[in-house]
């Protein structure tokens, strides 16, 4: 599982829209998933190559951004991390987006290869854009979801990740136009905006010892921003995919 986000071949110095435009996991196109994508498992994806995982990150696109997360848990307790992440596909077992294309129906299918492969891990750590899942698809989420945690429950360590800010604009843009405002929501919108999908989840991990909820937005949000930038770092490489940079920031303070 490399980290590293892209080499720029060319002499011209990266701006700093460039580089959050790049900031996103260098195995995305090895180890993420399309929606058309039918092969499983794919080879070479476990942090540390060779050892088998025994930590997992399991969602959709959302999860790729987290990888750093994921790694950060497995090198504390000396083992190794991988991320299972594929667009559009929420962990919840069984799930079906109510206007799926036809590719999306390997959703259900690949979730349960996933779900076969977790089942020896010590950690699974669960991440998605549940605001939009659940605002669309509400039933199949909530169904789907709670079918994961109860196929989990003899896993030692389950995090429910909650939900990212989703911002009006990418950052790299309102970088390039030196306009880092126009990115930003206010707190209030976000709470209103992701309320309902919070409070599903916290609901929902309480039912199960083992599973603890995230509360993310409480680093990447101050009280009464969410902004596009933190000490310096673009906290996003497009509108609402945390930045590698940024979940490695995240990882670290979490594990502390």
């Amino acid at each position: 599982m490399v980290l590293g986000t892209t080499v720029f071949a060319n002499s011209v110095a990266p701006t700093p829209a460039d580089m959050a435009a790049a900031d996103f996991p260098a195995n995305r196109q090895l180890c993420h998933y399309m929606n058309t994508d039918t092969d499983f498992p794919r080879q070479g994806c476990e942090s540390i190559p060779g050892q088998p995982a025994k930590v997992a990150l399991w969602g959709d696109s959302m999860a790729l951004a987290w990888q750093p997360l994921a790694v950060e848990l497995a090198t504390r307790a000396r083992m190794s991390a991988i991320d299972y992440s594929r667009d559009a596909c929420p962990p919840a077992l069984g799930f079906l987006a109510s206007k799926a294309m036809s590719s999306d129906k390997k959703c259900r299918e690949w979730n349960m290869h996933v779900f076969e492969r977790v089942q020896s891990m010590d950690t699974v750590v669960l991440a998605g854009r549940w605001e939009v899942s659940y605002q669309t698809d509400r039933q199949a989420l909530e169904t789907g979801l709670r079918a994961t945690l109860e196929g989990l429950t003899h896993v030692r360590r389950v995090i429910v990740l909650g939900p990212t800010p989703e911002l009006p604009d990418e950052v790299p843009r309102c970088l390039q136009a030196n306009n880092i405002a126009a990115c930003a929501v206010t707190r209030s919108a976000f709470n209103a905006n992701s309320q309902a999908s919070r409070n599903f989840l916290k609901r929902l991990v309480q039912h199960y010892p083992n599973a603890e909820y995230v509360e993310p937005a409480d680093w990447l949000c101050t009280k009464t921003m969410c902004p596009a930038v933190k000490d310096g770092i673009a906290l996003y490489w497009d509108s609402h995919h945390v930045s590698t940079t940024a979940a490695r920031a995240f990882a670290a303070a979490f594990a502390r």
